[in-house]
């Protein structure tokens, strides 16, 4: 277990729900996904990455407040949608590296099969 809510495989840090963080996860890797478990339960799913020193993060396993803050600083800079680059130092403070307008949505629409483009679309058609 990593100092916040990721688990390093591999040189690469995912996240796991946050109320799980000191909690011993198992995960099972495929040359595809990467999937953790706690007490036998799938907590988490994602795109293996081998990007050694990165972090693939679902925004769900944030705490709350990770979320609301983050969803403000979106807002503030009028954005419906945003990749947010996060580096957490090793005395647990978190740096915004970056927010990107336009994150790379096509690598996990591609990996997954998800219709995220439409779905952006129809979300920026309706304003």
């Amino acid at each position: 277990m990593n100092i916040d809510y990721h688990v390093e495989l591999h040189g690469h840090y995912y996240s796991l729900p946050h109320p799980l963080s000191h909690e011993l996860v198992d995960a099972r890797l495929t040359v595809a996904t990467v999937e953790l478990f706690h007490r036998g339960q799938r907590v988490a799913t994602h795109v293996r990455s081998h990007l050694r020193g990165r972090h693939t993060t679902d925004p769900a396993h944030m705490p709350k407040a990770h979320q609301l803050h983050l969803r403000r600083l979106v807002a503030s800079m009028s954005l419906l949608l945003a990749g947010i680059d996060l580096r957490r130092t090793p005395d647990g403070q978190w740096f915004c590296l970056e927010v990107n307008p336009s994150p790379g949505f096509t690598y996990y629409e591609s990996a997954t099969g998800q219709p995220i483009a439409d779905s952006i679309a129809c979300v920026l058609a309706a304003r």
